[in-house]
C-alpha cells in the first residue's frame, strides 16, 4: 500500500502533540525510574533468591514487547510514509532479537548449561550489541525525522530491505560474540564482574551513546509529538538499565532486578503509547460509525427516525411478534391539507408545521414499546407493540385531538392543523403478514382522508389475525 499523498492528513502519533496529561504521565514515570535508580545505588547489593529462569522470562518478554512495537511502527510507516518510523522499527527489532538470543548462551538458563559452548563473555557481548544498537537506531531515526520532505515511494521494498539488513546485523553480532574468539576482547570470564568492561572502554562508550541519543531526542525533536515523548522515556529507561548493569556485582540483587525493570520500561514505553493510540482510533471509529448510523437513520428536520430506521425496527418487532404471539398495531398519520400550508405560507412554515406535529407525536407516544418515524413528506408512521386495537385507538384519538386544538405558532401567524390516521393490528407470522399490515393501515388512512379527514379509521385486519 502506498503512503498517503503529501496533502493528506493522517491522524497518528506522528502528528499528535502530547497533551498535558501525556506529559504528566511521562514525567511521573521518569521520576519513578530515577528515584528507583538512586535508591538502588545505596542498596545495590541486597540479595534475593536465585531465579535462573527469570533471565529467559525477561528476554522473552522484552522480545515480545520490542517486536510488537516494531510491527506497529512499520504499520505507521506504511500509513504515513515517514522513513524515520521504519528506522525506529528496525532498532526495536534488532534489540528484541539480541534480547532473545542472550539466554541461548548464558550459563545456567537451560538445565545448568548454555546451548552454545561459550561463557559469560559471549552473553555479555550480545548484551553490549543490544544496548549499543538501540540508542544508535534511535539517534538515526531522530536525524532522519528532521528531513520532513523525505518520502519513500515504495514502502514495501524499503521494509523488506531494512528487515534483511536487521537480520544480517544481528547474525554478524551473534557470530562475533559466540564463534569468533579472536575478534572480540574478553570483557567477562566466569565471575560476574564488570571491571573489564570499564577497563576496555566499552561501558563508557555505551553510556556516551545513550546520553547522546537522549540529548538528540530533546534537542532535535523538542518532544513535539507523543511518539518522541515516549521514546525519550524509553531512552531514559535504557540508559538507567545500562548504568545499573554496569554497577551490579552479583545477579539477583536489588540493583540487578532494578536494571531488568528499567529494561522492561524501555521496551514497553513506546508500545504503550501506540496501544493507547489504537484504543483512541478504535473509539473514534466507533463514534464515527455511530454518528453516521444516526444521521443515516434520522430525519434531520423533525429529529424523528426516518423510513429506513422504521423498516429496520419493524422487521425486528415482527420477529418478536411471531415468537411471543404479541400483536403489533401500525398507524399511519397524515397532516390534512399540508400542500395548502406550503402554498399559502411557504415551505419554511411547512417545515415548522412538521416539527410541531413531530413534537406532539413524541409527547403522546413515549412508551419504550412505541416507535414513531417520519414516513415521508407529511406522513408519519407509528408502531405500538402489545396494545389492543381499542387501546391504540384511544392513544391516537388523544393525539389527534391535541393536534386539532393546538395551533402551530409561526412567524406568519398561527396555523390550525388536523390529521387523518389509519390504524391496523395483527400478529406477524411471516413477511406476507408485514405487507398485509402495511396495506391495511394504508387503506385505513385512505378511508379516513376520503371520509372527511380529521379522524381515525380502523382496519378489519384485526379480525383476520
Amino acid at each position: 500500500m502506498a503512503p498517503f499523498p503529501d496533502n493528506a492528513y493522517v491522524a497518528s502519533l506522528v502528528s499528535y502533540r502530547p497533551s498535558t496529561l501525556n506529559r504528566r504521565w511521562a514525567a511521573g514515570i521518569a521520576v519513578l525510574l530515577l528515584a528507583l535508580f538512586f535508591v538502588t545505588l545505596f542498596y545495590n547489593d541486597i540479595q534475593f533468591p536465585a531465579l535462573p529462569q527469570f533471565l529467559l522470562m525477561h528476554a522473552t518478554t522484552v522480545f515480545i514487547l520490542e517486536t510488537l512495537t516494531a510491527l506497529i511502527l512499520i504499520s505507521q510507516f506504511h500509513l504515513t510514509g515517514k522513513p524515520y518510523l521504519l528506522v525506529l522499527a528496525s532498532g526495536y527489532l534488532t534489540a528484541g532479537a539480541f534480547a532473545i538470543l542472550q539466554p541461548l548462551v548464558f550459563p545456567g538458563v537451560f538445565a545448568g548449561v548454555e546451548l552454545f559452548d561459550t561463557g559469560l563473555n559471549a552473553a555479555l557481548w550480545i548484551w553490549v550489541f543490544w544496548h549499543f544498537a538501540f540508542p544508535l537506531y534511535v539517534l538515526s531515526a531522530v536525524v532522519v525525522s528532521q528531513n520532513a520532505g523525505w518520502k519513500i515511494q515504495r514502502p514495501w521494498r524499503a521494509t523488506i530491505f531494512v528487515l534483511l539488513m536487521t537480520v544480517m546485523l544481528v547474525a554478524i553480532g551473534f557470530y562475533l560474540a559466540v564463534f569468533d574468539e579472536e575478534g572480540l576482547p574478553v570483557i567477562m570470564r566466569d565471575a560476574f564482574n564488570f571491571s573489564n568492561v570499564w577497563d576496555a572502554g566499552v561501558a563508557q562508550a555505551l553510556i556516551a551513546t545513550h546520553v547522546t541519543a537522549l540529548l538528540g531526542l530533546f534537542v532535535l525533536t523538542r518532544l513535539r509529538t507523543i511518539v518522541f515523548l515516549w521514546l525519550a522515556i524509553a531512552m531514559l529507561a535504557s540508559t538507567l538499565d545500562t548504568l545499573g548493569n554496569m554497577l551490579v556485582t552479583e545477579r539477583y540483587t536489588l540493583g540487578w532486578f532494578s536494571a531488568r525493570l528499567s529494561s522492561f520500561v524501555a521496551s514497553a514505553a513506546v508500545l504503550g503509547s501506540l496501544m493507547a493510540e489504537l484504543h483512541l482510533l478504535y473509539k473514534v471509529g466507533w463514534l464515527e460509525k455511530s454518528r453516521m448510523q444516526f444521521h443515516a437513520e434520522m430525519d434531520a428536520l423533525t429529529r424523528l427516525p426516518n423510513r429506513r430506521a422504521f423498516d429496520s425496527y419493524f422487521l425486528e418487532e415482527a420477529k418478536r411478534s411471531d415468537r411471543s404471539q404479541t400483536p403489533l398495531a401500525l398507524a399511519l398519520v397524515d397532516i390534512d391539507h399540508f400542500k395548502r400550508v406550503n402554498d399559502r405560507y411557504g415551505h419554511a412554515t411547512g417545515d415548522i408545521v412538521l416539527q410541531h406535529v413531530a413534537s406532539i407525536l413524541r409527547r403522546h407516544l413515549n412508551r419504550p414499546s412505541d416507535f414513531v418515524a417520519r414516513w415521508g413528506g407529511e406522513e408519519f408512521a407509528i408502531l405500538m407493540s402489545g396494545n389492543s386495537l381499542e387501546g391504540a385507538n384511544y392513544v391516537l384519538e388523544r393525539l389527534r385531538h391535541d393536534i386539532e386544538r393546538s395551533a402551530c405558532e409561526t412567524a406568519k401567524g398561527a396555523v390550525s392543523l388536523t390529521v387523518s390516521v389509519g390504524l391496523a393490528k395483527a400478529v406477524i407470522h411471516d413477511d406476507g403478514d408485514i405487507d398485509n399490515l402495511m396495506e391495511h393501515a394504508d387503506q385505513a388512512l385512505y378511508q379516513a382522508k376520503h371520509s372527511g379527514r380529521n379522524r381515525i379509521c380502523l382496519s378489519t385486519l384485526e379480525t383476520a389475525a
